[in-house]
């Protein structure tokens, strides 16, 4: 499963940095399940003692409690991205934020292009139907304004007499249909990404978004994602201090929005 894959490279790149000589550890600084947001700070400090705090999120979805209990000791960071193979969202939603905090200290050290996802759509040959795996409505609304497009939004709390939105129920027999798809990073939570992308058979190209998709592309090299689009956090302890407060201000206000083409990605 994609998340498993994903949990394992990032674990390999911090080994590879450490055997490298470069990174001296990483320290878990905190982390919490936050709302909207679940989120993961970690310290990297390089053997040349100067360091770096990192933030990742995952969304917190509504259903299903951890599953599991303290056990005598606080979680470490490999802890935290054990879970990722939890059957409890709020456990999947701290693994995921531990795998994009790992991620996004290596991002950061790249050019990003500050592109929005909506140009990668734009002027794309053989693009019809649009198909968004959550209710991305920014996106979605622009592309209405943009171009000749049939949009579909599928949302789990969302219904065909309701916003014009239809159940994510009806994916499995609509997503082959689709020409592209915009996938919020949530569906590595719920875990239905496999299912999306292998039901995405005519896809042209797959863009995961929102801030659950910080993940770096690497950790998704051998799938069908095409483009990630998300945020940097600039600022972590405001951010952290606005998900305490239930707020996702933090993120979206002062982090920057950015968008990579995974298949000319370069670490």
């Amino acid at each position: 499963m994609i998340v498993e894959q994903m949990k394992e490279k990032a674990i390999n790149l911090i080994k590879k940095d450490i055997e490298s000589g470069n990174l001296k550890e990483v320290i878990l600084k905190d982390f919490a399940l936050g709302i909207p947001y679940a989120y993961t700070v970690l310290e990297f400090v390089k053997t040349d003692g100067t360091s770096k705090e990192v933030l990742g999120a995952g969304m917190t979805l509504n259903e299903g409690g951890s599953c599991n209990k303290l056990e005598n000791k606080t979680p470490d960071l490999y802890d935290l991205l054990e879970k990722v193979s939890s059957f409890s969202y709020t456990d999947r939603a701290l693994g995921i934020s531990a795998i994009n905090a790992i991620s996004q200290y290596y991002i950061m050290a790249q050019d990003l292009k500050k592109q929005d996802a909506v140009e990668v759509i734009l002027n794309l040959d053989g693009v019809k139907n649009i198909g968004f795996i959550g209710n991305i409505a920014p996106i979605a609304n622009e592309l209405k304004k943009k171009g000749d497009y049939n949009i579909y939004v599928f949302d789990r709390g969302g219904s065909c007499c309701s916003g014009g939105f239809l159940m994510d129920t009806f994916e499995y027999r609509l997503l082959p249909e689709m020409d592209a798809l915009f996938i919020t990073g949530s569906t590595m939570v719920n875990d239905t990404i496999d299912m999306v992308l292998d039901r995405a058979v005519n896809s042209k190209i797959n863009v995961l978004t929102g801030p659950t998709a910080q993940m770096h592309p690497e950790l998704l090299e051998g799938t069908k994602i095409t483009h990630m689009g998300s945020i940097m956090v600039n600022d972590v302890e405001n951010t952290v201090m606005n998900l305490k407060l239930g707020s996702s201000c933090g993120l979206f206000q002062k982090g920057t929005k950015y968008t990579i083409d995974v298949k000319n990605y370069k670490l």
